[in-house]
């Protein structure tokens, strides 16, 4: 489940915060963003972090931890904890939030979804509109 906290239409296009809350076990596609850089700051659970251009950086982070995720740098994430994350997600220039926004279905409650498959070839065609390259899966 994502919420726009701040959007580029807010903030002249310098910056956008989205709230990330992902169940135990949710991974991001292994990809590329071209256009912004983004800085992870965990409110609750852990993941782990997959970086470089083969994904074999590697961090751990939870509550109260910061990431840097600077752009044109291959990465992805997974919920490594028991429990669901939650993630505030600051991307700049804004931009993020419109993706988001595009790639996403409106939420019917406000509770995190069960995880369900993505559609793949639907989610690489929104993220090349938004500079954002989808490589695969996220490397284990």
């Amino acid at each position: 489940m994502l919420a726009n906290l701040f959007r580029g239409d807010q903030t002249d296009g310098e910056y956008s915060i989205v709230d990330h809350r992902a169940p135990s076990g949710w991974e991001s596609p292994f990809h590329v963003r071209h256009g912004e850089d983004e800085l992870f700051h965990m409110i609750e659970g852990e993941i782990e972090v997959r970086y470089g251009t083969d994904g074999t950086g590697s961090l751990r982070a939870g509550p109260q931890d910061t990431v840097m995720l600077p752009r044109d740098v291959p990465h992805g994430f997974r919920v490594v904890s028991d429990e669901p994350c939650r993630i505030l997600v600051h991307a700049t220039p804004a931009g993020f939030e419109e993706f988001v926004a595009a790639a996403g279905q409106p939420a019917e409650q406000l509770v995190i979804p069960e995880p369900a498959e993505p559609d793949v070839a639907a989610l690489t065609a929104v993220a090349e509109e938004y500079d954002i390259e989808i490589l695969g899966p996220l490397p284990k």
